[in-house]
């Protein structure tokens, strides 16, 4: 797709063998999303958000408006939100095609998304987990003196809006969870890192 990653996920953790090759062509037709059932399009709209919160305010405020529109697949709302994004993945891509530096903030939410989705025995669907990953990152910003409080409130609150979630069902094993950080393939010397947001 956009930014040519493939990856595999393992027992040991997600995405940790892959290769990065750019595609000939991406085609997106929103005719395709009428055949999704709606936890698909949710899964899929997470990553949406996520581009926005870190690389696109006007794109967050576009979302914040129109979510309603956006829930309801109204078709010009759409193509806006999808056209921005990809414009706006694609920028972040070209800049950085082997996630050396920029491309890392296409990551934001993904530390802790993929290792609740890992302690689930990926269970449940990858953007739900990233929803909850970019509610928790936001928070660690907030506790490292980076993002203020209010606009931590305004991401959990777009997260809302569009009924995603923010925050785990039932109990886990914090423990467990940072020893599955700890695999992640962004982790430096068993230290997991995370997208670290000074503003939207």
């Amino acid at each position: 797709s956009i930014g040519g990653k493939t990856g595999v996920d393992t027992k040991h953790g997600k995405n940790l063998i892959g290769t990065i090759y750019q595609p000939d062509a991406v085609f997106a037709d929103l005719e395709f999303l009428n055949s999704l059932p709606k936890e698909e399009f949710l899964n899929g709209l997470a990553e949406i958000v996520k581009i926005a919160i870190a690389s696109d305010k006007q794109l967050v405020s576009f979302i914040e408006k129109n979510s309603k529109n956006i829930l309801a697949k109204e078709k010009s709302t759409l193509l806006h939100l999808i056209k921005r994004s990809i414009q706006l993945k694609k920028d972040v891509v070209e800049k950085d095609a082997k996630e050396s530096g920029l491309r890392q903030i296409l990551n934001f939410g993904h530390t802790i998304g993929h290792a609740l989705e890992a302690n689930s025995s990926y269970a449940g669907k990858h953007g739900h987990y990233v929803s909850i990953g970019m509610a928790i990152e936001s928070r660690i910003a907030v506790e490292t003196g980076n993002l203020k409080q209010n606009e931590n409130k305004r991401i959990i609150s777009l997260l809302k809006k569009l009924t995603l979630p923010t925050q785990v069902d039932g109990n886990i094993n914090i423990n467990k969870i940072i020893e599955i950080m700890k695999s992640d393939k962004k982790t430096r010397d068993q230290k997991p890192r995370f997208v670290i947001l000074k503003t939207i």
